[in-house]
């Protein structure tokens, strides 16, 4: 069984593809989706109504369990749980959060893919604190640090996040739905990892 982690969904690109692929190599998988925007994951709720392979929640991943404030971008994308965020707004919705280190099945195959505005670097210290990383098979996402570097809140721990990575061996693959000619193949990377 192969676990796919979307985090930040958004409107599911990047689920699609996954899919797309999974049924190209006829494996069992499964997608569990987080999406922290209330109306984005409504959205997704209907759009895989009815998939029993994918599994949408409308949280927010970060490094507790409980409500935190989602604060509102002025872009469709971009929404963060950071108030500093470069394009958000003071407007805000309270939203549940979880660690994703919960959701990690050990002896399975996990792929963890993020675009989550600022959270990875909350995401990856749960992940290293937990020794969860040391499951997961792939890690996916949009260029490395980006999103830390717009939030004033964090920026000055960018250094901080990339030494946790560097330090304990974790390569995140570029693989986002906005920027296709840099993505990895990961037909490839999949088949590369399959037990």
């Amino acid at each position: 069984m192969i676990n796919y982690f979307d985090l930040g969904v958004y409107d599911g690109r990047e689920i699609d593809s996954f899919i797309a692929i999974m049924d190209g190599l006829k494996q069992d998988y499964k997608v569990i989706g987080f999406e922290a925007h209330p109306g984005f994951a409504k959205k997704l709720l209907d759009k895989y109504k009815g998939n029993d392979n994918v599994v949408i929640y409308n949280r927010a991943i970060s490094d507790k369990k409980g409500d935190v404030k989602f604060y509102m971008a002025t872009d469709p994308q971009g929404h963060s749980i950071y108030s500093t965020k470069s394009n958000c707004t003071e407007d805000f919705v309270i939203v549940g959060s979880d660690k994703l280190s919960k959701y990690i099945k050990p002896g399975e195959t996990n792929i963890v893919r993020f675009n989550i505005e600022d959270a990875e670097l909350p995401m990856m210290i749960d992940l290293i604190d937990t020794d969860k990383y040391k499951e997961v098979d792939l890690f996916l996402g949009a260029q490395v640090g980006a999103d830390i570097k717009k939030c004033s809140e964090i920026a000055d721990q960018l250094p901080r996040y990339l030494k946790l990575l560097d330090g304990n061996g974790v390569i995140i693959y570029q693989w986002c739905a906005d920027t296709p000619s840099l993505n990895i193949n990961l037909k490839e990377k999949i088949k590369g990892i399959i037990p």
